[in-house]
């Protein structure tokens, strides 16, 4: 185990053995993490979570050697962009005229266990 120290204290790595990662994706990890780091005076959120999930997200993120809680924010960060692109979308179809969504909604997104 590594010993690593941070603005926000000290902490454990286990080290994982060797792990490639395609260039492009590790310069986005490192961009990422950067700017996660960055948010310093960000709000504090709390939420409960069932153990399974958050065990997975521990296993990933130790995996691309990032604090569990960065790799939240990153995940969480892209799918917000992703999901505002998706409503972008639907509203400039809407004005457009063209046809809308069967039900006139946005489908629901797919929960994950």
């Amino acid at each position: 185990m590594e010993n690593r120290k941070s603005k926000r204290g000290n902490f454990e790595i286990e080290d994982l053995g060797h792990f490639d990662m395609p260039e492009d994706l590790d310069a986005k990890v490192q961009k990422m993490t950067a700017e996660a780091d960055a948010e310093l005076d960000a709000t504090r959120v709390n939420f409960r979570w069932q153990k399974t999930p958050l065990n997975l997200i521990k296993a990933v993120a130790a995996a691309m050697g990032i604090p569990y809680q960065t790799y939240m924010k990153q995940v969480l960060y892209r799918q917000a962009l992703k999901d505002l692109e998706h409503i972008q979308a639907y509203t400039e179809k809407q004005s457009s005229g063209r046809p809308s969504v069967p039900g006139g909604v946005i489908e629901p997104l797919r929960q994950e266990a």
